[in-house]
């Protein structure tokens, strides 16, 4: 022990780590004492807000229950009072019982003599016993029914009430077995006289059942008490006079509306601050062990604080060995130790520069490289697409070419042996097959124009019905029996727009010859419809074979061509997509449509 005095008391760092944990233990103990308490008041507070709904809910169920035995009997005394026949009485008592599970029995009493011919005493009470009811008429001089609680104490208010729970008892007759609570009404006459007694009975069960057991705590409870202050009934069976003020609990009371009675709630509060307790003890021990692993860090902290010297060589014998991407610490120090350590880190920080730049410099050099052979490559596949080119335009000149002399050379020979459908038939492929040459034609005098071009002049008014018809009229079908032309313009017929009339045409019979090259069956449409105040389309669609999703990006590109074997040299919607933008349009495909293609032609709407 003294050996461990005398280091602390000479060593620096001992000493600063123990202070510093002394005023954080001071800190810790305020803060944790705040917390506790004002835990406790939140926790407390909702405990009351929880115990307050419960009773609440409570006193729902118990009003519903007294409700629905008032109401009963409210409208049986209704039908007592306007049809006073003693034999009607039976009926009476025995369907309030049958028809209201609640109440287990009723009596209707009434003054002496009332009915001279029953003599003194008439009092008929019907009585529900393991879902039998019986009926019998009751009072005598054993059973002077006018002193009882339930007859007396309405009759002498004039007002309905509730009794507290007393033990039926009849010598001469059948009675309640069970301790029981009754609703007592006066019968009276019109002006104020006193008739008898309706009295409707409820058993202690029943409320209990309505009380229920919805308890928040573990040892909470609930309990009805009487107007004598005894308790009716409780969820842990406490009888007679309860204590409503014990010490440690937390106790909510409310009146019974429409009643003399009480409904209490009581929580034990080792039970409300229990888990708040366990918490706060958790995060006791957390502390604790955090203060001493405070302890031991602030040492370690403080050691290496006056320490720089030895970091700072065990950095720079990381330099030495060539790992400079390490970097140095720097020192608000003004003293010599921190005017060397932050030496060292500047000129680490300029070595570590000079080799970034020499990475950047290797990485640059690299790059061009890259692009070098990537230019080199595209020099390469530019010279294989050229003589691609040559070979399919020598192609694509030549086949229609051939097929044109070829016709010709047998209307020369043999006009005299052929018939004239066969004549017909001749002369149209050598009309398509010139067609197709001079389409080729102009799409290589078109791409050799429109390159370059900024704008197309638009200074023509163009009817778009009139240009829809037009197109669909110059189109002669490859396969008339097997593919129809519709036409479907949704624009009035006198819309006009400013455009350039020939570019717009070239461009929708350029679309209407593609889709009458690749549709064998069905239908090919085109229509017009305004998208917007400002936009009007112009739409082909066909059946055709239709363009493969993973090739769709590659229809607009010059040269470019799906299948190398079809006519054409991969001009046509490149061109057009051209002279759609210079006239402030676009082209575009539609990507939702799979039954074949479909492409729209935008054009402004203005005038």
């Amino acid at each position: 022990m003294k050996k461990l005095l005398f280091n602390i008391r000479h060593s620096f760092s001992a000493r600063l780590s123990l202070s510093i944990l002394g005023v954080a233990t001071i800190i810790f103990m305020l803060g944790m004492g705040l917390l506790f308490y004002y835990s406790r008041q939140s926790v407390r507070q909702a405990a009351v807000e929880e115990a307050t709904q419960v009773l609440d809910n409570m006193s729902q169920r118990l009003t519903n229950l007294l409700n629905e035995v008032e109401v009963a009997t409210v409208n049986t005394e209704w039908q007592v009072t306007q049809h006073l026949v003693p034999d009607s009485m039976f009926a009476y008592s025995r369907h309030i019982v049958e028809f209201n599970p609640s109440i287990i029995g009723c009596s209707i009493s009434f003054e002496p003599y009332f009915f001279k011919e029953k003599g003194e005493y008439f009092s008929v009470y019907s009585y529900e016993d393991q879902g039998v009811i019986a009926t019998q008429q009751e009072g005598s001089e054993q059973f002077h029914y006018f002193d009882l609680p339930w007859y007396k104490e309405a009759a002498t208010s004039r007002k309905a009430c509730w009794i507290d729970p007393f033990k039926d008892y009849n010598p001469e007759g059948f009675y309640a077995k069970e301790i029981i609570v009754s609703y007592c009404k006066p019968l009276m006459t019109t002006d104020g006289k006193i008739l008898g007694v309706i009295s409707s009975d409820v058993s202690l069960q029943a409320l209990t059942q309505a009380l229920g057991a919805e308890e928040r705590y573990p040892h909470s409870y609930a309990m009805f008490i009487g107007k004598s202050g005894n308790i009716i009934v409780s969820t842990n069976g406490m009888q007679g006079k309860p204590d409503l003020h014990p010490a440690n609990h937390l106790v909510l009371q409310k009146q019974q509306p429409g009643t003399e009675w009480t409904l209490a709630v009581i929580c034990p509060e080792r039970d409300i601050f229990l888990h708040s307790d366990r918490l706060f003890s958790f995060i006791m021990t957390i502390i604790v062990f955090g203060l001493l692993i405070m302890l031991l860090l602030c040492f370690i902290v403080i050691r290496k604080m006056i320490a720089p010297l030895r970091i700072l060589a065990k950095e720079t014998n990381a330099i030495a060995e060539g790992r400079f991407d390490i970097k140095l610490a720097t020192s608000e120090s003004t003293d010599a130790i921190g005017q060397l350590q932050n030496s060292f880190s500047i000129m680490q920080y300029a070595i570590v520069k000079h080799l970034d730049d020499l990475k950047q410099m290797q990485q640059q050099i690299q790059q061009s490289n890259e692009e070098l052979t990537v230019a080199k490559r595209m020099v390469e596949e530019a010279g294989e697409k050229k003589l691609a080119f040559m070979r399919d335009m020598s192609h694509q000149i030549r086949t229609p070419l051939n097929i044109i002399s070829g016709f010709a050379q047998v209307l020369r020979d043999s006009h005299s042996t052929i018939t004239p459908e066969e004549v017909k038939s001749v002369t149209q492929e050598i009309l398509r097959n010139s067609h197709d040459l001079s389409t080729i034609i102009s799409h290589l005098v078109s791409a050799a124009t429109i390159e370059g071009l900024t704008t197309i002049s638009r200074n023509d008014l163009v009817n778009c019905n009139e240009l829809c018809h037009q197109a669909a009229a110059k189109l002669t079908l490859r396969h008339p029996k097997t593919v129809k032309l519709d036409i479907d313009v949704k624009v009035p017929d006198s819309l006009q727009i400013r455009t350039n009339r020939d570019c717009v045409q070239e461009i929708i019979d350029e679309l209407m010859h593609n889709a009458n090259k690749f549709t064998n069956k069905g239908k090919i449409t085109i229509s017009c419809q305004r998208l917007d105040s400002s936009r009007i389309a112009f739409t082909i669609t066909d059946t055709g074979v239709g363009i493969p999703p993973e090739k769709r990006e590659q229809i607009f590109a010059p040269f470019t061509k799906l299948n190398s074997f079809n006519e054409g040299l991969g001009l046509g919607l490149p061109l057009c997509l051209q002279k759609a933008r210079l006239l402030g349009g676009d082209l575009t495909l539609d990507t939702t449509y799979y039954s074949g293609t479909r492409l729209v032609f935008t054009l402004p709407s203005e005038l």
